[in-house]
C-alpha cells in the first residue's frame, strides 16, 4: 500500500508541474527593419495554410492577431487595402485539444504552431520573411492547448511589428 501511495504521489506531482508557454520569431533574411515599419500608415493580416483540416486554426489566428494589434494600439492602422500586408502561413500544427488535455494531462505534451511570416509592401513587394513559433504551456494537467499556442504565436508577431515601428 505504501508503494502504491508513493507512486501515486510521484504521478500527481508530475502531473501538476509544468512549463510556461513560449514563442519565438526570427528573421529568415538578415534585414534590419528597426523603425522602418513606422512609414506604413495602414496594414492588415492574411492568414493561410496548406495543411489539411486546419481552417479553424487559420480563423482563430487571424482573430488573435487583430485582437493583439488592438491591444497594442494598432487598431487605427487596420484597413482592407493596406500599405503593409502581414501574410502568415501556418506551416505546422502539433495540437492538443481540451479533451486531450483533460484525458491525458501532462502526457498530452505541448501544443506547437509554426508559421512563415512575410511582410509585404503593397507597392514594392516583400520586405522581409520571418519564422515564428508559439508553444503552449506543458507538463501539467492544467497546461495549455492549441489555442494557447496560437495566442503565443500572435503575440510574437505583433510584438515584432511593434518593436520595428
Amino acid at each position: 500500500m505504501k508503494k502504491f501511495f508513493t507512486l501515486f504521489l510521484i504521478f500527481t506531482l508530475f502531473s501538476l508541474s509544468g512549463c510556461a508557454s513560449t514563442g519565438s520569431i526570427q528573421p529568415v533574411e538578415s534585414m534590419n527593419l528597426q523603425g522602418k515599419l513606422s512609414n506604413y500608415k495602414t496594414m492588415n493580416f492574411e492568414v493561410t495554410t496548406t495543411l489539411n483540416d486546419r481552417q479553424d486554426e487559420v480563423k482563430e489566428l487571424k482573430e488573435k492577431l487583430i485582437e493583439k494589434a488592438k491591444e497594442k494600439g494598432l487598431d487605427k492602422k487596420l484597413v482592407e487595402n493596406p500599405e503593409l500586408k502581414v501574410v502568415v502561413n501556418i506551416t505546422n500544427v502539433s495540437g492538443v485539444s481540451t479533451m486531450g488535455r483533460l484525458m491525458f494531462g501532462a502526457l498530452a505534451g505541448r501544443a506547437t504552431v509554426e508559421a512563415q511570416v512575410e511582410l509585404i509592401d503593397s507597392a514594392k513587394g516583400k520586405i522581409t520573411e520571418l519564422k515564428a513559433e508559439g508553444k503552449s504551456s506543458g507538463g501539467s494537467i492544467f497546461a495549455g492547448t492549441t489555442s494557447q499556442a496560437l495566442d503565443k504565436l500572435a503575440e510574437q508577431i505583433i510584438d515584432y511589428l511593434v518593436a520595428n515601428m
